[in-house]
């Protein structure tokens, strides 16, 4: 009788190692938090649409970020990893930018651009080389609000001017996971953000302004499934 329930015992515990890993961390649903380290190039082109005096000045910024992100995937019996996810990144990027006028020439303003990322997308593909390990590479899309803002030395009537904008734009990267235990994994992520070009027009004084942003990113993640 001692040694059946030694027997029944072992035969438990192997099975629920075996199938410690049935749901691979990654597979149906999960979330994760990370800490984002960002790095970013902000590019203004400022324009007199009288003239057609053109002022074209960037600079980079990087920043610390959160990262939040919630999504479903699947492994097929060879190994092959497909899964969707949704994200949020905050607070914001910023930079700041000083510059000469295209109307007053000879006055410095301060234009203080911002990327806010509201929400992420994007599709994964990937391969399990272990149980515990996932490498996988990623295409999506982002929807941020772009910002930007100015004031002059010296003081002018009516030159401060603010504007803000939604727009989308285009995202790449790859994840390295690996898991912990079988909800448990910890995620090296890299991405690159694509923004485009947004406008804003400064009707007061007839200058067009061209913003131009793009991002990389590098972010450790936990990663829980559910």
């Amino acid at each position: 009788m001692y040694k059946t329930t030694i027997f029944i015992c072992l035969i438990a515990l192997l099975s629920c190692t075996k199938a410690s890993f049935a749901q691979k961390p990654g597979d149906k649903f999960y979330g994760g938090l990370g800490l984002v380290g960002s790095y970013s190039n902000f590019e203004l082109v400022v324009k007199n649409t009288v003239s057609q005096l053109t002022i074209d000045t960037s600079t980079t910024a990087s920043c610390l970020l959160g990262n939040l992100f919630f999504g479903y995937g699947h492994t097929t019996l060879k190994g092959v990893y497909i899964g969707g996810e949704i994200g949020t990144c905050f607070p914001k990027k910023k930079a700041t930018i000083h510059r000469y006028g295209v109307v007053y020439t000879g006055d410095v303003y301060t234009n203080r651009m911002s990327v806010r990322d509201i929400i992420t997308g994007d599709m994964l593909f990937g391969y399990r080389t272990s149980e515990r390990v996932l490498v996988a590479i990623r295409a999506g899309a982002v929807f941020s609000q772009i910002s930007l803002s100015q004031d002059v030395t010296p003081s002018i009537a009516n030159s401060a001017f603010s504007d803000s904008a939604y727009r989308f734009g285009a995202r790449v990267g790859a994840r390295l996971n690996y898991s912990l235990s079988q909800r448990l994994s910890l995620g090296v992520d890299y991405v690159y953000s694509h923004y485009g070009n947004t406008e804003f027009m400064w009707d007061t004084f007839s200058i067009e302004f061209t913003k131009k942003v793009k991002s990389n990113y590098a972010a450790l993640s936990t990663v829980v499934s559910f």
